[in-house]
C-alpha cells in the first residue's frame, strides 16, 4: 500500500485552539438567530421558521423562500363579470382568463381584504379588452386588450371599491412604455355601410380601412376623451388597388390648423392616405399632419331675417360683399348706405355731404353736394403738391371704328335735353 507524505501530528495546544475557533462559529451562529427572533418579537411575529408547520403573522413577518399564488383558470362567458370570491374555486390572487363569449372584462367581484393582489394573465391566441364601466381601474382610465402572455396585476382598494391597475401589459396596455408599439385596430375591405369612428375600439391608437369604395363616416365620433383629456390617434386609409379614386367623408368637427372644417379626402388608386388627429377639448377633432390634400366644408350661408348691428365693431377678412339684384332704397334720404337698385349701384349720402376716395390715405377725388350758398353737384380731381390733377377720358381701342376717343357732353334736362356743351375728341 502506497504511503502519502507523512502529517506532523497536531500538539495539544493546537487542537485547543482549533476547538475555540468552533465553538466562537457556533456562538456566532446562535446570536445572529436570537437577534432576528427578537426583531421579529418586537414586530409582533416570530422568528423565521423553516419547518413546514411555521406561519407568518398578520402584523408582519419574515418568510425565508418565494412566495406563489395557485393559478385558476377562469372563462369570462356570457357576461362581463368574474367572481374570485372566498365562496368560489377562484379564490386566489392569480387567475389565467380565457373568453369564450368574446366579452370585455368590467367587473371582478368578491374581493376580500384593502390591498388585496390579483394577476391577471391572458391566454394563447385570445384578447380581452378590459373596461373602466365597472369596478377596475385602468392606468390610463382608458380600456385596454389582455394580449397573449399578459400577466397584469391588480390592487383592490377600499376606498372607491376598485381595482387598481399597477403593471402594463406587453403592448403597453393602459400605460405607456417606448418604444410605443401599438396595435393597429384593421377592419381590413370587410366592412360595409357608415362606418362609426369609436375610439374605445382596439386600443384607440391606429384605426385602418382598407378601401373598395367610397367610406362615409357618421358625424358623431363615440367614447370621444372629456374636455381637458387629450388623446391623439391615427386614421389610415389603403387603396385595395382596384377600381378608381374613392372618397372618404370624415366625421363632423374634424379641422386643419387653421380652424377650417375638413369635410372630405380622396384615396387614390395604390395610395394609403395617413391622418394624425388630436383632440384636446372633447369636442374638435385637430388633423395635425396629413399626406394628402382635404376637401373643406362647404362655406357656410346665414340667412338674417331682420337688421343686425356691428355695435361700432368692424367687419374683417371678408371675401366680398354680395347685393340682392335689387335691395329697395335707404329707409331715408339721410341714410348713408350702398344698395343695388334695378340696375343701378347707389351710393346714397345724406344732403350736403360728398364722397371721398382716398389713394394711401390721401383723398384723390370727390363727389357730392357742395353748400356755396345753395347745393351744387360737383366732381372734383385733386391733386397734392407737385402732382397734377388729370381727368382722362380713356378709349382702350387703339384705332377706333368712329374715328375718334370720345365725347364731352354738358347737356341740360329739359325737355328737348339741350345740348349746353358737346364736342367730339
Amino acid at each position: 500500500m502506497a504511503q502519502g507524505k507523512a502529517r506532523t501530528p497536531k500538539s495539544f495546544g493546537r487542537r485547543i485552539k482549533d476547538q475555540q475557533v468552533d465553538i466562537k462559529k457556533l456562538y456566532n451562529l446562535v446570536e445572529r438567530r436570537n437577534a432576528v427572533a427578537q426583531v421579529s418579537s418586537q414586530l409582533g411575529g416570530q422568528a423565521p421558521n423553516t419547518q413546514s408547520t411555521g406561519f407568518l403573522k398578520t402584523a408582519g413577518d419574515t418568510m425565508i423562500g418565494p412566495i406563489a399564488f395557485l393559478p385558476v383558470l377562469i372563462t369570462l362567458g356570457a357576461t362581463d363579470t368574474i367572481d374570485i370570491g372566498k365562496e368560489t374555486d377562484a379564490f386566489t390572487s392569480r387567475i389565467i382568463l380565457s373568453n369564450a363569449g368574446a366579452n370585455d372584462l368590467a367587473t371582478i367581484s368578491g374581493a376580500q381584504h384593502n390591498g388585496q393582489l390579483l394577476f391577471i394573465q391572458g391566454v394563447q391566441t385570445e384578447t380581452i379588452p378590459i373596461t373602466t364601466v365597472g369596478n377596475i381601474e385602468t392606468i390610463d382610465g382608458s380600456t385596454f386588450t389582455l394580449a397573449d402572455d399578459d400577466i397584469i396585476m391588480f390592487m383592490f382598494d377600499v376606498t372607491d371599491n376598485k381595482w387598481q391597475q399597477v403593471t402594463i401589459g406587453k403592448n403597453s396596455a393602459g400605460g405607456v412604455a417606448f418604444p410605443i408599439e401599438p396595435v393597429i385596430t384593421d377592419n381590413s375591405d370587410t366592412w360595409t355601410g357608415t362606418q362609426t369612428l369609436n375610439l374605445a375600439t382596439g386600443n384607440g391608437h391606429v384605426y385602418k380601412w382598407i378601401m373598395d369604395q367610397a367610406l362615409t363616416f357618421a358625424a358623431t365620433v363615440t367614447n370621444r376623451p372629456s374636455s381637458g383629456t387629450q388623446r391623439t390617434f391615427e386614421l389610415e386609409f389603403e387603396h385595395d388597388g382596384t377600381g378608381g379614386t374613392f372618397t372618404v367623408t370624415l366625421p363632423s368637427n374634424f379641422k386643419d390648423e387653421k380652424g377650417t372644417t375638413l369635410a372630405s379626402l380622396d384615396v387614390k388608386l395604390d395610395k394609403t392616405v395617413i391622418l394624425t388627429c388630436r383632440i384636446n377639448n372633447g369636442t374638435d377633432f385637430l388633423v395635425v399632419q396629413k399626406n394628402v390634400t382635404a376637401t373643406a366644408a362647404a362655406v357656410e350661408i346665414v340667412t338674417w331675417t331682420a337688421d343686425h348691428s356691428a355695435a361700432t365693431f368692424d367687419l374683417t377678412s371678408l371675401d366680398r360683399l354680395r347685393f340682392s339684384l335689387d335691395s329697395g332704397a335707404p329707409t331715408a334720404s339721410s341714410d348713408p348706405s350702398i344698395f343695388l337698385k334695378t340696375d343701378k349701384m347707389v351710393f346714397n349720402l345724406p344732403t350736403a355731404d360728398e364722397f371721398q376716395f382716398n389713394i394711401n390715405d390721401v383723398a384723390a377725388f370727390f363727389g357730392g353736394n357742395k353748400v356755396g350758398g345753395t347745393a351744387d353737384a360737383f366732381f372734383q380731381v385733386h391733386g397734392v403738391d407737385t402732382v397734377i390733377p388729370n381727368l382722362e377720358v380713356r378709349n382702350e381701342k387703339a384705332t377706333p371704328a368712329t374715328g375718334r376717343i370720345g365725347n364731352l357732353n354738358f347737356q341740360s334736362e329739359n325737355a328737348s335735353n339741350e345740348d349746353i356743351l358737346y364736342a367730339q375728341i
